[in-house]
C-alpha cells in the first residue's frame, strides 16, 4: 500500500536502517523492485524521473506503477524525481505520487529556496512528501566539466537550505557519481553536513550504484537514511538479457524468455542491497505503525 515516504523515513531513521529508492521506467522494472520488496519483506520507494514523464504514455505508466504500488501488501512510496518543472510537478500531484524531488540545486541559491518552497506550499497539506537538493551531484553520461564534478554540497548551505524550506530529505553531493562510477566519497563533508542539518530533515544519497558495501554502511553509519539506486540494478536486467540472447542467437525473441530471467537477476540485485541496508524484514513493523498513528489520528 501507498504510506507517506516522510513517515518511513522516520521509522528506518529511528530504527537504523537505509531506506531504498529503485528508480523505474517500465513495467519490467517496477514488477522487479516490488517482488524484490516481497522477497525481503522491505519498505522501499519506486521512483520516475523527468523523462518518463514527458512520454506520451505517460498517463497509462503512471496508472501502471501509481496501482501496483497501491496494491501491494508491502509499504511502498512512489516519487517523481530530479525536476524542476512545475507542469510535471503539479501533473505528478494530481496523478497520485507522494513524493515530489524538486531538483533546482543549478539554480541561485535564494531561487532553489524559493522554488522549493512553491513545491511544498503544494503538496505537504497533500501529504506528499518533498526532496530537495543542494550541490551538484554528477552523473557520468552529463560528461560534467572539472568544475561541475566539484559542486559538492557545504555543511552551511544544507544548514540554511533546510531551515528556510523544512524539507522531508535533502539530496547532498559529497563526491558520488550515478552511473557507472561510485566515485570519492568524502565521510568527512558527511559528518559536517549531519551535523548541520540535525534531526530537521534526512539526507538522501544518489549514485549509490557500485558504491563498495563498506562505503554503503559508513554512509548509513554517517546519517544517509534515503539511497536512490538505478544503475546497478538495471546492469543486472540487461546484462542478463544479454547473456540470453548471446545463448539462443538473434531470433530469440520471445519476450516471456528474455525478460523473466532478467526481471529475476534484477530482483535478486535488489533484494542484496535490501539486506546490505539492513531494511529487509521490516515491512510488518513499519505498517503496524502507520496503521497505530493513523487510528490515533482518528
Amino acid at each position: 500500500m501507498l504510506v507517506p515516504i516522510r513517515f518511513m523515513l522516520d521509522q528506518a531513521k529511528n530504527d537504523g536502517y537505509g531506506f531504498l529508492r529503485v528508480v523505474v521506467s517500465n513495467l519490467e522494472e517496477t514488477e522487479a523492485a516490488l517482488a524484490a520488496a516481497q522477497e525481503a519483506q522491505s519498505p522501499m520507494a519506486l521512483a520516475v524521473n523527468e523523462p518518463e514523464g514527458q512520454f506520451p504514455r505517460y498517463r497509462s505508466f503512471e496508472s501502471m506503477i501509481i496501482g501496483a504500488a497501491a496494491k501491494s501488501q508491502l509499504p511502498i512510496g512512489v516519487q517523481f524525481d530530479h525536476t524542476q518543472n512545475m507542469t510535471l510537478i503539479l501533473r505528478a500531484v494530481r496523478g497520485g505520487y507522494n513524493g515530489i524531488m524538486i531538483d533546482a540545486a543549478n539554480r541561485a541559491f535564494e531561487e532553489n529556496v524559493a522554488l522549493t518552497n512553491k513545491v511544498i506550499d503544494i503538496c505537504r497539506p497533500l501529504g506528499i512528501s518533498v526532496e530537495g537538493e543542494i550541490g551538484a551531484i554528477t552523473r557520468t553520461w552529463d560528461n560534467p566539466t572539472e568544475e561541475e564534478q566539484h559542486q559538492l554540497t557545504e555543511p552551511d548551505a544544507a544548514k540554511e537550505y533546510v531551515e528556510q524550506t523544512g524539507v522531508d530529505a535533502l539530496a547532498i553531493a559529497i563526491g558520488e557519481v550515478s552511473g557507472f562510477s561510485s566515485g570519492n566519497i568524502e565521510f568527512d563533508r558527511l559528518e559536517k553536513i549531519n551535523k548541520a542539518v540535525g534531526d530537521k530533515t534526512h539526507l538522501c544519497l544518489h549514485g549509490v550504484s557500485f558504491i563498495s558495501d563498506e562505503e554503503i554502511r559508513k554512509c548509513l553509519a554517517g546519517g544517509i537514511t534515503y539511497y536512490g539506486c538505478a544503475t546497478e540494478f538495471r546492469y543486472a536486467f540487461f546484462s542478463k538479457l544479454d547473456e540470453v540472447r548471446k545463448a539462443n542467437g538473434p531470433k530469440m525473441v520471445d519476450p516471456t524468455l528474455l525478460f523473466t530471467p532478467a526481471r529475476q537477476a534484477m530482483t535478486s540485485a535488489v533484494v542484496r542491497k535490501l539486506e546490505l541496508l539492513g531494511s529487509a524484514g521490516n515491512a510488518n513493523k513499519v505498517l503496524n505503525a502507520y496503521f497505530s498513528k493513523v487510528q490515533n489520528e482518528q
